[in-house]
């Protein structure tokens, strides 16, 4: 059959078109929008943690301007604000980017805040939620902080037990890191008592990477174990140790412009200033160290200690110290009272450069001044100044030999050269203020003694001292604030309290002034001057037998003063104890035969008695006294004439033949000078002293200038030399000063 070509049917619907190119271009436009929408939201993740980052920032400022607490606030935020953006992150299962640098950060910072408010525990915290996180690196530092957060709260095993983990997970090729550690190790130790295990860190340290600290921590280590010779060992190594300072490269050797220059420029810069703390950090560790060890590394015999640490010195490269140890072995000899080898071994010194020269002249002067050689200390004093001008201590000194000699406006000069040079010489502020006060120039006292203030904040003579000034200007307000303020100091001090007693009596505030002189008898029964008050006071107020208690006292204290038995007698004859108090005149008169006025008590009192035949034989004494007081009195009348005559006579005698020999003296400046001039200040200080005991008013009578002495801080009996007030009735009135000693804190 024949086939025909048959028109095809359409195998698609009526209206129907084909989209799959369509279906292709929708499906891409969605991966594009989803695309975004990740893109978009990892940019405010990132925004937010830029926002993190700049708040632990702005947290680290504050701490470092002293703002603790903003700080803490801050970065408290900044990890809320962290925590968020992690739980974001997991939502949008963006996890992946998760920034662990920031995270880390933020943690950190907030336990070294916590750490900077001294909220320890929740400092702690912080620090092990870190330690246990194993997604953070290199965690081990972390210990380090843990540890001395155990230090400062004193948990000393607790703080080795950090140190030696964070010990562990520190990489042997930083050797830096782990001698630190190890000497906060060591330090630890040595709070616990533990010196051996002590010992042992710091020589491991010194056998790794040698240093000045370490090294005076071994030796002061074996001074505690009492082992000399691991003290001598010990020494020489720190002695072999180099501080890397060439003072050699700063000098001028050209006169090239552009290297002087360069020089000029490098030798103040902080690299300068790095190797200056550390060659003062080696002299100051060598010098202590020889100090510590030389009384016990020979047997107890600190002289041949001082020669064999000077001798070991020489031979190092520190043998300019030397000198140094010479000086500190002399001042070792002046506290123990022994000042003929101090003053040979400090003029053995003269021939040494200006500046041990001006030191050991300076001590020569305050020896001599300690003597009261006041011509000697004077000219010691002047080649002090000869050596080195700017030598302060040297001015003091010369102010205070001056001084000596009633030229209290010379000594004002001094101390004022030497304010000049050190403005914060304490020694001479405190004898300016004094030096001024002696020739009344109130104001500049008061301005001298504020000074002072302002540099010992805590120190209750300075106090004292202003209020006197303030007491001498009539201003009592001023005195009793500034006094109460040196009680809150010094809460103990029996005179501070008996003169605001004074000062309250003086405004006629007698109960306040009954009140401070009870509580300075309270604390210091055996002041005379404070139970005459009481005892006056209780006579005032109709109280005899009461104050005859405190008479009673104060003829044990002074029994030697007639006076307390008298008035002891007196209270009891007032209150009514006749027979008590006829048998108290009858022991004073055993004790004080020669005393008039009880034998004229004893008459009355036998008479008022009828005791007719003791009155009639101590009236017999009486005369029998009398008339041996009239003879004494004539014989010395006889005496002090005729000598007088001698005198003169002797005197016309060789009037002419000393004429001429008189006028050279006069004409070569040699009276009063020398001896005269000393032995007057002597006579007055002695006449001061005795007429102190009298002080009305609690007036002062004068004030002892102490000289100084240039010996460095560490010098433990420093404190000797210090300015001391010495005021009337008050010659034992001495303030101590605490020196605060360095501790062994963790680096």
């Amino acid at each position: 059959p024949q086939n025909d070509n048959r028109p095809t049917t359409s195998i698609t619907g009526a209206g129907y078109q084909k989209s799959a190119l369509n279906l292709n271009k929708k499906n891409s436009n969605t991966i594009v929008e989803e695309g975004d929408e990740e893109r978009i939201e990892e940019e405010r993740i990132r925004e937010i943690e830029r926002s993190i980052s700049k708040m632990v920032d702005q947290s680290i400022i504050c701490q470092s301007k002293g703002d603790s607490r903003r700080a803490l606030e801050i970065a408290k935020n900044a990890a809320r604000k962290e925590r968020d953006v992690t739980k974001k992150r997991d939502a949008s299962g963006l996890t992946d980017g998760q920034n662990m640098d920031l995270t880390f950060s933020v943690h950190f910072n907030v336990a070294v805040q916590y750490e900077a408010n001294d909220l320890y525990s929740e400092a702690l915290q912080a620090y092990q939620v870190i330690v246990k996180n194993k997604i953070f690196q290199n965690v081990g530092r972390i210990r380090v902080n843990m540890g001395n957060i155990h230090f400062k709260l004193r948990e000393f095993s607790k703080s080795v037990k950090q140190y030696r983990m964070a010990l562990d997970q520190v990489p042997s090729h930083y050797r830096t890191m782990r001698s630190k550690i190890q000497a906060n190790i060591g330090a630890c130790f040595i709070k616990l008592g533990q010196y051996r295990d002590a010992a042992s860190a710091y020589e491991h340290i010194m056998s790794e990477h040698p240093d000045f600290k370490p090294g005076f921590n071994l030796i002061m280590c074996y001074y505690a174990m009492k082992d000399a010779e691991k003290m001598r060992r010990a020494f020489i190594r720190l002695l072999n140790i180099t501080s890397g300072v060439d003072e050699e490269k700063y000098q001028i050797t050209t006169d090239d412009k552009n290297e002087a220059a360069h020089l000029e420029a490098i030798s103040s810069d902080s690299l300068r200033a790095h190797e200056r703390q550390r060659k003062t950090l080696a002299e100051r560790s060598i010098v202590q160290a020889a100090k510590m060890i030389a009384p016990y590394i020979e047997d107890r015999n600190f002289s041949a200690g001082f020669d064999w640490c000077v001798n070991q010195v020489k031979q190092s490269p520190y043998g300019e110290l030397a000198s140094d140890l010479e000086i500190h072995k002399a001042l070792t000899y002046l506290k123990e009272h022994s000042f003929e080898p101090a003053i040979k071994i400090l003029k053995n010194l003269e021939k040494k450069d200006s500046n041990v020269r001006s030191q050991s002249n300076n001590n020569l002067s305050f020896i001599y001044f300690l003597q009261q050689k006041n011509a000697e200390a004077s000219t010691f004093a002047s080649k002090a100044l000869q050596a080195d001008k700017y030598n302060p201590c040297a001015l003091v000194n010369k102010g205070n030999t001056v001084a000596f000699d009633g030229d209290w406006s010379s000594s004002i000069q001094y101390y004022q050269e030497a304010l000049r040079v050190d403005a914060e010489c304490s020694e001479a502020l405190y004898n300016l203020g004094i030096a001024c006060k002696r020739v009344d120039r109130k104001e500049d006292a008061l301005e001298s003694f504020i000074k002072l203030h302002q540099i010992q904040r805590t120190n209750p003579q300075v106090m004292f001292m202003i209020a006197d000034v303030y007491r001498l200007m009539g201003d009592n307000s001023a005195a009793v604030e500034w006094l109460q303020q040196a009680l809150s100091v010094s809460h103990n001090d029996p005179k501070l309290l008996q003169e605001l007693g004074a000062i309250f009596d003086n405004e006629g505030d007698k109960s306040s002034a009954f009140q401070h002189n009870y509580d300075s008898y309270k604390l210091y029964p055996g002041d005379i001057r404070t139970i005459e008050w009481l005892a006056s006071y209780y006579i005032e107020s109709q109280f005899p037998e009461k104050a005859a208690n405190y008479f009673a006292r104060a003829s044990v204290i002074d029994p030697h003063e007639v006076k307390w038995h008298l008035m002891n007698a007196a209270c009891l004859r007032k209150v009514g104890n006749v027979h008590q108090a006829l048998e108290k005149y009858r022991e004073t008169h055993k004790k004080f035969p020669e005393s008039r006025e009880v034998l004229e008590y004893l008459v009355r009192l036998c008479t008022d008695m009828k005791m007719d035949k003791e009155a009639k034989d101590f009236a017999h004494k009486l005369k029998r006294l009398d008339k041996t007081l009239r003879e004494r009195e004539t014989r010395e009348t006889r005496i002090s004439s005729a000598t007088n005559k001698g005198r003169q006579k002797s005197a016309n005698s060789r009037r002419g033949s000393s004429k001429t020999r008189s006028t050279e003296r006069i004409g070569s400046g040699r009276i009063g000078s020398g001896r005269a001039g000393s032995g007057r200040s002597r006579d007055a200080g002695s006449a001061k002293s005795k007429s102190s005991l009298e002080r009305e008013d609690s007036e002062i009578v004068y004030e002892k200038i102490e000289p100084d002495v240039n010996i460095p801080a560490a010098v433990p009996a420093s404190a000797d030399y210090r300015p001391k007030t010495s005021a009337g009735k008050r010659q034992n009135d001495e303030f101590d000063d605490f020196d605060d000693n360095d501790e062994l804190l963790p680096e």
